[in-house]
């Protein structure tokens, strides 16, 4: 469920960077239908964000997904909580877009991109506005999310050194 709501954030994503740009008077990123090729026969703007926006989110989503079940869930320490692996998908979510919205206004604003040229197809400013903001996402949600496994694995192993501290059995051993 909650690699649901991500795809759905990251297509959402897409069509903001489509209506922002076109709302800051910047040309309509061309970005999808100029720098990649057409998917399973789409050629529109918005069909090509979304489906690689779908692609871009499922194929990594699925091994993420299962390692994320897999520290949150499995094994001898007790498992987490449902309900925390929604709210930290959710607080993964959110600071992933405040970080890639931040990068991106602060190169819309005549601030320096943090990435080399040559990760850019063209030197338009629409452009690499909307890479700025592309690349910056998915490092962000991978840095975040790597931090979240580790503060997950951890708490994991606190709830299980105070099992072991209980005078009585938990019923988890």
């Amino acid at each position: 469920m909650s690699r649901v709501v991500e795809i759905r954030t990251e297509v959402l994503e897409e069509q903001a960077v489509r209506a922002t740009c076109s709302r800051l008077q910047l040309e309509p990123p061309e970005h999808f239908t100029l720098h990649h090729e057409p998917l399973f026969g789409l050629v529109g703007a918005r069909s090509l964000a979304t489906a690689y926006a779908f692609a871009a989110t499922v194929l990594p989503g699925i091994g993420l997904g299962l390692t994320k079940v897999l520290i949150y869930r499995v094994g001898p320490r007790p498992p987490l909580p449902y309900r925390r692996i929604f709210l930290d998908t959710a607080i993964i979510i959110g600071l992933a877009e405040t970080i890639a919205w931040a990068a991106g206004a602060w190169v819309w604003l005549g601030g320096p991109t943090p990435y080399p040229s040559t990760w850019f197809p063209d030197t338009k400013t629409d452009t690499i506005i909307t890479q700025t903001v592309q690349v910056t996402l998915y490092l962000a949600c991978a840095t975040v999310s790597s931090v979240m496994a580790i503060w997950a694995a951890a708490s994991r192993s606190q709830l299980a050194a105070a099992e072991k501290a209980l005078p009585w059995p938990s019923g988890n051993a």
